[in-house]
């Protein structure tokens, strides 16, 4: 039963619920009537590379450029455990034990709390914890939740259509969120519009919520809890209890645009029932899929009727009521298109019902935090669960939600990321080139050559850490998680939203990093000829590189004086280019600079993402096809060379862009606007920025840039992926060490 389940939370190993937790800091509550959510944040510790000058030995052949060393780092990060109301003494006294450890782990001993609980639990908190409650305003928390998620993790939000291929459709990162109603269906339904960060307002509401649900489920079933009524309802059938149109008119209410399938009256033949001994009596499957129908669409027109008279187009679903459940969320859209004709837009998010909790710890941060805005936030890949399959067996369903739904795990990042200022249109931009979800070729070839690759990237981690006893240890768990979250993701590869080559090398570097493993390229010197994917310059090395190029060559030296070669990072960890989120400094110095020419480079930059990225400059997309699959299906040969050259969209083209399916390994694909007219800027200095790999490390020679030209210099992390094709790299290269550990 899912209460046994709930109870039993509380009381198992820390590590397998409550993540980091010895390390917990900040914590606050949201209490509902019917589910409680605690968030805390811990400060969790991992390894960092770090680079430092090694002046070369002089004499000495091969002496080393600089050196690598590994330092412990400390990474803020977010967590959300959720259970039931009925149990809030037990979690309380669970929280006492392992998350108050001191007098100094809360801010000023005072706590956030909101919900309905913020004041009715108030005295039992004051006394088990020993704290002040501040109770929060649940509405602004709720808000504040909403935008924190749809702003800062990409493909929170997301349509649903059940006979989609795929069935989820993401928004992606949204940075123009407003205006929008949101409706939290918790016990009972709230609605509110929401203009701004700071106007909004609730506009409506329901007591036909997920506690009628709850409370008429259990009352006409032998079932208790929430998560069992779900199950029992995707098994159920609601014909034999809702009378439907074709029930009265014997087919379709053409006149008025009814269908014969439309429900007429929920639960309308049900009253034949008594009177009728012939008919049996109705099974509790179908009789939890008739009341789940009759509270969803009922909340659905409400939605609509509201969204209407207040003219918003797109309408979020939070709260702990839908849960992913591909049943509710296919009646909740239905509902809602249907009413509208397809005007309003439904959507649901990834971890709906943490949005008060987010808000409430949010602002209990504002307290204790003076610069919260010098950072941005990002999804752990390694600790958030995804959504169910819709093509989950239904005996599996319960299980899945008691165990996988419920975690969100969120990294503060030390740096404000944000939107390329020379894309052409941010929101129509998607940086990705193919959609693993919706290309099943693609998805296939691509799981199982990452799936195979993990034992390589496992040997590698090993023997990035010789020194470390637990390193096999670390590096088998490391192949383990990996390969656990490729095959759910075969089984369902809308879990995390878009699924792409950028999205499956993002993860693999997050459970690295969750295993305690850094780069690990960073011990060696890789031969060229069998250079793996990720194996680049990162920012700090190149630091170095353009100071030891510049002591050898004048043109460098000045350039780098001038500032007319300047060295930066792009703010990203992946080795595919998202330009939705890049560093704010670069995005600065962009914009001062008035850059008119970006030079993007890489397979990763240039191919798996933003092959068809259109910006406000010119833009040259380079890359060398070193993926065998990859060449067939464009239709060229491995190692062909692509050149794509296309002129601002401030001027019009007088040429189509040459398609990647016009590789040879002798020519490029490029494409050259004839208008005598020049889109570049008439500033006297022109500026260029440069988005790709500085070099591979195995090519150190490589790392002075442009070739000192006048420009902004800015090193993403490789995404050649050689390492993925036996046919573009050689496992018995030699390496040398690369200085001291």
């Amino acid at each position: 039963m899912a209460h046994k389940s709930y109870a039993r939370s509380i009381d198992l190993p820390t590590e397998q619920v409550f993540h980091n937790i010895t390390n917990a800091r900040r914590f606050a509550i949201d209490i509902g009537g019917s589910l409680a959510k605690v968030a805390y944040s811990s400060v969790v510790k991992r390894k960092s590379t770090m680079v430092f000058d090694e002046p070369d030995v002089e004499g000495v052949c091969g002496s080393p450029i600089y050196n690598v060393s590994e330092m412990d780092q400390e990474v803020v990060r977010l967590h959300f455990v959720k259970f039931e109301t009925k149990y809030i003494e037990s979690c309380l006294d669970f929280i006492k034990a392992n998350l108050i450890k001191s007098k100094d782990v809360v801010h000023d001993k005072v706590i956030k709390v909101t919900g309905g609980g913020a004041y009715k639990y108030t005295d039992l908190i004051q006394s088990k914890l020993g704290v002040t409650v501040d109770k929060v305003d649940e509405i602004a928390c709720l808000i504040e939740g909403c935008n924190f998620l749809l702003k800062h993790i990409p493909d929170e939000a997301f349509c649903y259509m059940r006979h989609g291929n795929p069935e989820y459709k993401f928004q992606g990162v949204d940075s123009d969120i407003f205006p929008y109603l949101l409706v939290n269906i918790g016990s009972g339904v709230s609605l509110c519009k929401v203009e701004s960060e700071s106007k909004f307002e609730r506009i409506g509401g329901s007591s036909m919520g997920g506690g009628t649900f709850w409370g008429l489920g259990s009352l006409l079933t032998s079932a208790k809890e929430f998560d069992e009524l779900l199950d029992l309802a995707e098994k159920g059938d609601h014909k034999p209890l809702d009378m439907l149109v074709k029930d009265i008119y014997g087919g379709n209410y053409g006149d008025i645009g009814l269908g014969g399938d439309v429900i007429a009256s929920s639960f309308g033949k049900a009253a034949r029932c008594a009177r009728d001994t012939s008919i049996p009596d109705f099974n509790k499957e179908d009789i939890v899929r008739s009341l789940l129908l009759c509270i969803s669409n009922d909340i659905g027109q409400i939605a609509y009727l509201q969204a209407r008279l207040h003219g918003v187009k797109k309408i979020y679903f939070g709260g702990f009521f839908i849960r992913g459940h591909p049943f509710t969320m296919h009646t909740m859209t239905f509902s809602i298109n249907y009413w509208s004709k397809g005007d309003v837009q439904p959507l649901f998010l990834r971890h709906e019902g943490y949005l008060c909790a987010i808000g409430a710890f949010l602002k209990g941060m504002k307290d204790g935090d003076a610069e919260q805005f010098s950072y941005s936030w990002g999804e752990n890949l390694a600790g958030s669960s995804g959504l169910t399959s819709p093509k989950q067996a239904a005996a599996s369903f319960d299980q899945h939600m008691k165990n996988n739904f419920s975690l969100l795990e969120i990294n503060r990042l030390e740096r404000a990321l944000l939107p390329c200022p020379l894309l052409k249109d941010i929101m129509g931009y998607f940086p990705d080139t193919v959609d693993l979800t919706q290309d099943a070729d693609a998805r296939d070839y691509w799981l199982d050559c990452f799936f195979k690759n993990a034992v390589k990237t496992r040997d590698l981690a090993i023997n990035s850490q010789p020194m470390s006893a637990d390193a096999s240890v670390r590096a088998n768990n490391f192949l383990e998680k990996y390969r656990s979250r490729l095959k759910s993701l075969e089984q369902n590869p809308c879990a995390f939203g878009h699924l792409t080559v950028r999205n499956l090398l993002d993860t693999s570097a997050s459970i690295l990093e969750e295993c305690l493993f850094t780069d690990i390229f960073s011990q060696v010197i890789l031969c060229a000829n069998s250079a793996p994917s990720l194996n680049d310059v990162v920012f700090v090395e190149l630091q170095l590189l353009a100071k030891h190029a510049s002591d050898v060559c004048p043109i460098l030296q000045k350039a780098l004086a001038e500032r007319r070669l300047m060295v930066m990072e792009s703010g990203q960890r992946s080795p595919c280019l998202d330009l939705r989120l890049i560093d704010g400094h670069l995005v600065r110095t962009m914009t001062e600079q008035e850059a008119d020419l970006i030079v993007i480079e890489g397979m990763g930059r240039a191919i798996h993402t933003n092959m068809e990225a259109a910006f406000l400059c010119d833009v040259l997309k380079v890359a060398v096809i070193k993926n065998k699959w990859l060449a067939n299906r464009f239709g060229g040969d491995m190692f062909a060379v692509m050149f794509r050259f296309e002129q601002s969209q401030h001027a019009p083209l007088s040429e189509a862009v040459a398609p990647p399916s016009a590789l040879s390994s002798a020519s490029s694909s490029s494409s050259q606007s004839s208008s005598p007219s020049s889109s570049r800027s008439t500033s006297p200095v022109s500026s260029l920025a440069y988005l790709g790999s500085a070099a591979a490390k195995s090519s150190t020679a490589q790392a002075n840039g442009p070739g000192g030209g006048e420009g902004v210099v800015d090193r993403q992390g490789s995404c050649d992926i050689d390492e993925l094709s036996p046919t573009a790299s050689s496992a018995n290269i030699p390496i040398t060490p690369r200085g001291s550990r």
